[in-house]
C-alpha cells in the first residue's frame, strides 16, 4: 500500500520512495515515515532491512537515491534494522519503529558573496539567526510558499532568474548560490 504525505508543501509517496530503495542490491526491505523532531520538525526517515549476509553503506545509499530521486524525497535519517516490528496479526507495526538520531552537521559559513546573499536571504524569510553553506532551506523549516519568495528577493538581489524548481532542486546555501551564479545578469 502506497502512503502519500504532505511535507513541507510537497506531495509524496512513500511507496515511490520505499521502492528505490528495496531496487538498490544490498536491502531487502524498506519502510519510509514521516518523524517529527522538536528541532527540525517533520522529517523523512527511512527504515531498512540488509539483504541477508550484506551490510548497508548509508553514503552509497543516500547517493544512489539522490540519483533516481528528488532531493526532498531522500530521507534525512535512516535506521538500519535486522527485521521490521510486527504486530500481532503479522503486519508491520509502525508505531514500534525506533526513534531515529538526527545528526547534527558541523557549520561551515558562506564563503563567497553570493553564498552569504543566499544564506542571509534564507534566514530573513525563515527567521533563523545563523544559516550555513551546507544548511538546506527546508530542513530549516522552508516549504514551498516561502520558497516563492526566497526565489524572488534572491532573483531582486542578484539580478538573476530563478524558479522555486531551482530551490527544490538546489536546496542548500551552496548549490543555489551556484546555480544563481551561473544564471546572473539573466534577470
Amino acid at each position: 500500500t502506497d502512503f502519500q504525505v504532505k511535507l513541507r508543501g510537497l506531495r509524496i509517496e512513500l511507496g515511490e520512495i520505499e521502492s528505490a530503495l528495496v531496487a538498490l542490491e544490498s536491502i531487502a526491505q524498506s519502510v519510509v515515515v514521516v518523524r517529527s523532531d522538536d528541532r527540525l520538525g517533520d522529517q523523512l526517515v527511512g527504515y531498512l532491512v540488509p539483504v541477508a549476509g550484506m551490510s548497508i553503506d548509508l553514503d552509497a545509499v543516500r547517493t544512489e537515491l539522490g540519483a533516481a530521486l528528488p532531493g526532498y524525497m531522500v530521507p534525512t535519517a535512516f535506521v538500519i534494522l535486522d527485521a521490521f516490528p510486527l504486530n500481532a496479526s503479522g503486519k508491520l507495526d509502525r508505531k514500534a519503529l525506533p526513534a531515529p538520531v538526527f545528526e547534527a552537521k558541523v557549520f561551515r559559513a558562506p564563503s563567497t558573496p553570493i553564498e552569504e546573499i543566499v544564506a542571509g536571504t534564507f534566514g530573513d524569510v525563515l527567521g533563523v539567526t545563523r544559516v550555513g553553506a551546507d544548511d538546506d532551506f527546508f530542513e530549516l523549516g522552508g516549504n514551498s510558499l516561502l520558497a516563492t519568495q526566497v526565489t524572488a528577493r534572491i532573483g531582486a538581489a542578484l539580478d538573476t532568474q530563478l524558479s522555486v524548481r531551482d530551490l527544490f532542486e538546489a536546496s542548500t546555501v551552496s548549490a543555489l548560490a551556484a546555480r544563481a551564479e551561473h544564471n546572473a545578469g539573466s534577470g
